[in-house]
């Protein structure tokens, strides 16, 4: 989870030399609008790198919970194999003892004995095999599962990070008004007009464009009621 950040308030008044009740107020005060701008586009590239970082830690916490699961899976699967391969082995010695056993006790119940041998060896060869397959296939499945798990964490991880990159850009001024938006100040350009209670008849202002600047003077207001 990103830590949420603290909203800074930066106030730039411009070239006076007396201070305002803002600038003791506010988180960081300048001399000009131009140097807050300037502060804010180090403050948003520095949130742009620092999510690459997030987003760098998430995929590498992931890759190593898959890394993990892996493994685990492998050595289970490996384990099982293990066992399963042992407990063939002495039921294959039981039975080898047991037929010549019955070959030295009676040479009528030979060919009894050796069918009976072999119908248990077969049965008992057969709930082994079947034992490694369900134990194989539910070792499989879990694998998947895991993998599965692991690999939408990461999709989703991505996804934010990326969402929370967008926001963070589209917030950049220069962006803004690369994307065909204009920006409206006063004269003085040391302030930036966003609503009509900021205007008036025969006002000047500067209309700010993605390659220049325009200045026009207001003729008439009309405000929404």
């Amino acid at each position: 989870m990103v830590a949420e950040q603290p909203i800074p308030v930066w106030v730039g008044i411009g070239h006076e030399r007396d201070k305002v009740i803002l600038d003791e107020v506010a988180h960081t005060s300048f001399d000009t609008p131009s140097k807050v701008i300037a502060a804010i586009m180090t403050h948003l590239a520095q949130l742009v790198t620092q999510t690459l970082q997030y987003q760098a830690q998430i995929k590498q916490a992931a890759q190593r919970q898959l890394n993990t699961a892996e493994q685990q899976t492998t050595r289970q699967l490996s384990q099982i194999q293990s066992q399963t391969i042992g407990q063939l082995t002495a039921l294959q010695k039981d039975s080898d003892y047991a037929w010549r056993s019955i070959q030295q006790s009676a040479q009528r119940q030979v060919k009894q004995a050796a069918r009976l041998t072999s119908e248990l060896r077969t049965q008992i060869q057969a709930a082994a095999y079947q034992q490694l397959t369900v134990a194989t296939s539910a070792s499989q499945n879990n694998q998947k599962t895991i993998m599965h798990s692991a690999q939408q964490q990461l999709i989703q991880a991505q996804r934010d990070s990326e969402h929370l990159r967008d926001i963070v850009l589209l917030h950049r001024p220069s962006r803004v008004l690369k994307q065909g938006y204009t920006m409206l100040t006063d004269a003085k350009d040391k302030q930036i007009l966003t609503s009509g209670t900021q205007l008036h008849p025969e006002q000047t202002v500067h209309i700010l464009l993605k390659d220049g600047k325009a200045k026009a003077q207001i003729i008439d207001v009309n405000i929404n009621k």
